[in-house]
């Protein structure tokens, strides 16, 4: 097998080197062979430094992928995974890729340093800024572009480069100095003795009692989650939807294809338990709202595209 992938582990430039037999690449069918297994043309060509420089500069994290040749997994890789144009285009938008060899002398450090251990190929996410490994996966799990997609989306629903930092952490909270001394100052002999203040409890009670009849009777319905629709039965001229709710949890339903795109906020609406109004849906790659899309709720679900699309399910604010 390792005489069907050659790659050339001296130059380190493309990343993944397999195999020591030199002549087995240099066959027609060795050429074919290196082409089907090579690795991404996206891959960075520089060192790992000079690709954190261009992650900061870009801000964007970096999407590392350690390859072992005689781990036919590697190549896999190569072939299903990193070939396929929905991983291409998220990487792009959101990464820079670095891809080496572990017999390369750039992917031994990479090993050592980040302690990758013998479970290869490795794939792992770098924090420029920190040079941190913020994500971590095994690279023989990533079998299919549909996998990897929703490893990488997961990633990027928690992490984001942009993120500002919470209100109460140290960087984001403002300087608090202690306050000045008051002007007037208190007597600190005699008896002090306040009133009014049985006077002003009542009326505070009084106001209170007011206003709280005063808002029940003004209070509209409230209104409810929708009831879940019956589904189309199986067999029949029907797509599969994939619903991410907010708490994290994936449900798939069927629809008719001339079904409206409202019937989706409907099912959602019972999914989340959430009225009607307050729900969002968006389509995860590309995001995109179904709000927006031409014909509003009332296009079909095929013209709206989600067919065994992944739709995000958000709940706005009452």
């Amino acid at each position: 097998m390792s005489r069907r992938m050659a790659f050339d582990r001296a130059e380190d430039t493309a990343g993944a080197g397999a195999g020591a037999d030199e002549d087995a690449s240099m066959t027609p069918s060795g050429q074919a062979i290196n082409q089907l297994f090579a690795p991404p043309d996206y891959n960075e060509a520089d060192t790992y430094y000079q690709v954190v420089e261009k992650a900061k500069a870009d801000g964007k994290c970096i999407l590392v992928n350690i390859q072992q040749a005689e781990v036919f997994a590697s190549h896999t890789l190569n072939r299903d995974v990193w070939s396929d144009d929905t991983i291409k285009d998220i990487i792009a938008g959101n990464f820079k890729f670095w891809q080496r060899d572990d017999k390369s002398k750039e992917g031994e450090q990479f090993c050592q340093y980040y302690q990758c251990g013998h479970q290869l190929p490795h794939i792992c996410v770098i924090d420029p800024r920190t040079g941190r490994r913020v994500k971590a996966w095994d690279g023989r799990k990533w079998v299919e572009p549909t996998a990897a997609a929703d490893y990488l989306f997961r990633f990027l629903d928690e992490f984001s480069m942009s993120r500002s930092p919470p209100a109460l952490s140290p960087e984001g909270s403002p300087s608090m100095k202690p306050q000045a001394e008051p002007d007037v100052q208190l007597p600190t002999t005699g008896d002090m003795k306040l009133v009014g203040l049985e006077e002003a409890a009542e009326a505070a009670a009084e106001a209170a009692c007011t206003a709280t009849a005063a808002d029940t009777s003004m209070e509209p319905p409230k209104e409810m989650p929708c009831t879940m629709p019956d589904e189309p039965p199986e067999g029949v001229d029907a797509i599969k939807v994939s619903f991410r709710l907010p708490s994290g949890q994936r449900t798939t339903k069927r629809f008719l294809q001339t079904d409206a795109v409202e019937k989706m906020f409907v099912v959602a609406s019972a999914l989340a338990q959430q009225p009607l109004s307050l729900i969002d849906l968006a389509t995860q790659y590309p995001k995109r709202s179904l709000r927006d899309v031409e014909g509003g709720l009332t296009a079909s679900v095929k013209a709206a595209e989600v067919a065994n699309n992944m739709v995000l399910v958000s709940v706005r604010a009452a």
